[in-house]
């Protein structure tokens, strides 16, 4: 089995940090970024899932990287692994679609436990 698989996939210490308790002044910011987040995230997995395979692979990676940060700073641990799978995989291109959809799975999870855990974000709508 794959070392992505044994990650958390939700590291709480990072995902509390936004969305545990925001104060009253930081609530508007936080349901910015939560909003952002689910709904920026699918599609440039998707895009990155459909890159060309013409296309330039340190490209991909650079992106794929970005990607990792903007993942990783929510605490969606698995899903920042699969993005540095994906990222050192010699075949990243020949290989995209599964690396998104793994991706994705693992973000769609991640979230879903977010909601669980901060109720109040389940009440937002997309």
């Amino acid at each position: 089995m794959n070392s992505t698989h044994s990650l958390p996939t939700l590291d709480t210490r990072l995902s509390d940090h936004y969305f545990a308790s925001p104060s009253p002044e930081e609530r508007e910011l936080v349901i910015t970024m939560w909003t952002s987040l689910q709904q920026d995230t699918p599609a440039m997995l998707a895009r990155l899932g459909a890159w060309p395979s013409s296309g330039d692979p340190s490209e991909l990676r650079a992106e794929l990287h970005r990607m990792r940060g903007y993942i990783s700073a929510y605490g969606l641990e698995r899903c920042a692994g699969f993005l540095k799978t994906w990222q050192d995989d010699p075949q990243a291109i020949a290989s995209a679609a599964r690396h998104s959809r793994q991706a994705l799975n693992a973000f769609n999870k991640g979230s879903s436990l977010m909601k669980a855990r901060y109720a109040w974000l389940s009440a937002l709508p997309l």
